[in-house]
């Protein structure tokens, strides 16, 4: 004898139930990536317009002194503003004013285009996974001559979507899961389980005597010829029973 196994409606929920977390993790895959790249987008804009404000004040031309630079700069020295690096240096490389962070002791590729290039330096170091800053180097000029140039790093993930993806793929999972069980329980009850339903209770009915009773289900083609199939039998057996009561009343 073969173990007892659990009701269909059970396996179809869980079978459902597993293809329906599947597709629903790599759908949320595909909208974090989406909206990290709309967030990293919008953070790249603010980066740059941020740098070249800072690039403007910074060309002043009453901001000739150490001091007036870190004033100027003191503001961007509060936590939480996601910056990683903030230094100038002058046109000499060296440090004048270092906010966050520390000036290279040799020039990096940003130093070198903005000092001996004299164009914006724009690029994004790290990896989607994680740890992704964008770093901005301009130069500052000033009466048509090389002043220096002003770092800017700035963190690409800090604040991004719903704070991070673990809360973002947990409400995603919880409110399409809900949506997708309460619609698919409604769907498979009414077009799977209720047919088999009925078609269970027809051949209970048949096997205990009811010879002739028949099942109307409306539902998928194939219940519907299994329907035909029980009925055919139920009308045989009536027929069966029939003839055979006519036979033995002859007999007898």
């Amino acid at each position: 004898v073969s173990a007892r196994r659990s009701g269909l409606w059970v396996e179809i929920a869980v079978a459902l139930g597993l293809i329906t977390l599947t597709a629903i993790l790599l759908g949320a895959g595909v909208v974090w990536l989406l909206l990290s790249q709309v967030d990293s987008e919008r953070r790249t804009d603010l980066g740059l317009a941020t740098a070249r404000n800072i690039r403007a004040q910074l060309e002043a031309e009453h901001l000739v002194e150490k001091p007036d630079m870190r004033r100027l700069l003191r503001p961007w020295k509060e936590p939480g503003k996601g910056i990683q690096e903030l230094w100038v240096v002058d046109k000499s490389l060296q440090p004048l004013v270092e906010i966050h962070g520390a000036a290279p002791a040799t020039p990096d590729a940003g130093l070198r285009e903005a000092v001996f290039g004299r164009a914006e330096h724009v690029q994004v170091t790290g990896s989607r996974l994680g740890g992704r800053s964008l770093e901005i180097t301009e130069p500052l000029l000033q009466a048509g001559g090389l002043r220096g140039a002003v770092r800017i790093v700035l963190d690409l993930d800090a604040g991004g979507t719903l704070g991070g993806r673990v809360p973002f793929l947990l409400v995603f999972t919880l409110v399409c899961g809900g949506v997708v069980a309460a619609f698919g329980s409604v769907l498979f009850r009414r077009t799977l389980i209720q047919p088999i339903q009925g078609l269970q209770v027809a051949t209970q009915r048949i096997a205990g005597g009811e010879f002739g009773h028949t099942a109307l289900v409306d539902a998928s083609t194939e219940l519907q010829e299994l329907a035909t199939a029980l009925n055919t039998m139920s009308v045989s057996l009536e027929h069966y029973r029939t003839s055979t009561a006519e036979q033995v009343g002859e007999l007898e």
